[in-house]
């Protein structure tokens, strides 16, 4: 499970989804045969401007495009509205609390049975 790239944020989304491509093809180089890869792609953080919340939408679309089944939409699972996770899903600007880590680990487990893995 690969939920990479979000330390690299940038306004610029092409650069930005470079940078996760980059990350995803070194993992492919050096994983086990056969091994199988989930990309988590991001939701956005309250103390992001409106360039990196727009940045933030096109990788989405961009991994989407990109990896097609293997992306686990975060962006969704932890009840992104309108640009904003709610507040009952974050321990802080940033990162999520017990309940947003949950609803990722359901979405996880539900892309894995999607995909016959579990």
């Amino acid at each position: 499970v690969l939920w990479a790239g979000v330390n690299d944020v940038t306004a610029n989304a092409t650069t930005w989804f470079n940078t996760i491509k980059n990350q995803i093809t070194r993992l492919r180089a050096f994983r086990a045969p056969n091994s199988r890869m989930m990309i988590l792609n991001f939701h956005p953080s309250s103390a992001w401007s409106a360039q990196f919340k727009a940045a933030e939408v096109a990788v989405n679309a961009a991994l989407l495009a990109e990896y097609g089944s293997l992306v686990v939409d975060v962006y969704t699972a932890v009840g992104t509205s309108g640009g904003v996770v709610p507040a009952g899903n974050l321990s802080d600007a940033v990162h999520l609390n017990d309940t947003g880590y949950g609803l990722v680990k359901d979405a996880v487990i539900a892309k894995m049975t999607a995909l016959g893995w579990a």
